[in-house]
């Protein structure tokens, strides 16, 4: 255990052979809160361990007063986002292994700031990327505002191309016609994936099988290693919500572009035609659904100062309310 003092409060988040814990409360109430959680997963994810602090046994009785703490999924250890009790200090602890995620809680009325992930989310070229960084860059010349810490799917994406085992596996799938000098083309790749066809629709789902889980497991170590001075983490990847990912999010922000101002910026930045953009769009989510999973709004139709804004304004909300969302279970 990391925590030798027993100077625990609820909320309190620290490693135990690995495992991530956050304090819950007084022994009576955790095991009450505990028991709820259970009933609101299916029975496989109930409690599969208890033990008492550094003496492991089968006890199930609670009434000693100790401190009870809850192991949560080592995905996002910071990112607990629990709705406790007022602080305590108890004398002793008792341990609960739990296989429940963090995210399944929503209990109690005193909200316990933990960092929060926070998932953006848009329309192919409404600005996303460009978005954050606007707000990364005002809050490091300024020093105020949310701390933030970025990971960029895309970024991942471009790197998952690069190695040598997911350049095979492309070869293999779709011939050598995909690279350029040796290496993936994303041109010549997007061409063959992104069409209105049967095979068009089936290469990219062969795409999606080799390269996410990649992708998804990165994603997973940066939120495993967010540095101690962050506020918020966020989570800028285009797919976010096709891949699943939106489950790893505490919420979800819609950067709202108007159509023919994302045609534009990616005929600009990207040199896509109207037609290539409209397959790329057609080939995620709906827009309206996407929007309807979210739960904050940025307007990017003006300037990029205004949108960053604008998004902090939200990021200091959620940090304030310790805001939860519930997984969608939406992985496809």
């Amino acid at each position: 255990m990391a925590r030798e003092d027993h100077s625990f409060c609820v909320g309190d988040v620290w490693q135990d052979d690995g495992v991530s814990c956050v304090c819950l409360g007084l022994a009576v109430l955790g095991f009450w809160l505990t028991s709820r959680l259970s009933q609101r997963n299916p029975p496989e994810k109930a409690i599969v361990a208890r033990h008492w602090f550094d003496i492991p046994c089968d006890q199930n009785d609670n009434s000693g007063g100790g401190c009870l703490w809850h192991p949560v999924k080592p995905v996002f250890p910071k990112n607990c986002g629990w709705n406790c009790l007022p602080s305590v200090e108890p004398a002793s602890l008792q341990a609960v292994a739990d296989q429940l995620p963090a995210s399944a809680v929503s209990v109690g009325t005193a909200a316990v700031a933990r960092v929060p992930v926070v998932g953006i989310v848009g329309g192919v070229g409404s600005g996303k990327s460009a978005v954050v960084r606007a707000l990364a860059q005002a809050v490091s010349h300024s020093g105020a505002g949310c701390r933030l810490f970025v990971i960029d799917a895309d970024q991942i994406g471009h790197q998952q191309l690069g190695k040598a085992e997911i350049v095979a596996a492309l070869v293999q799938q779709f011939g050598m016609d995909i690279l350029e000098d040796g290496v993936i083309s994303r041109a010549r790749l997007g061409s063959l994936v992104f069409q209105d066809s049967p095979s068009g629709r089936q290469g990219l789902q062969w795409l999606n099988q080799i390269v996410r889980p990649g992708i998804r497991s990165q994603i997973l170590l940066q939120l495993q290693a967010i540095p101690q001075d962050v506020d918020v983490v966020i989570l800028d990847a285009a797919l976010l919500l096709e891949a699943g990912w939106a489950d790893h999010c505490d919420a979800l922000i819609w950067i709202e572009t108007p159509l023919q101002q994302r045609q534009q910026r990616v005929m600009a930045t990207r040199g896509w035609t109207v037609q290539q953009h409209s397959l790329r769009e057609a080939s995620q989510w709906d827009l309206a659904r996407k929007r309807a999973a979210c739960d904050f709004v940025v307007d990017n139709s003006g300037s990029l100062e205004t949108a960053a804004a604008e998004l902090q304004m939200h990021l200091q909300q959620i940090c304030r309310s310790g805001f939860i969302r519930v997984p969608t279970g939406t992985n496809v």
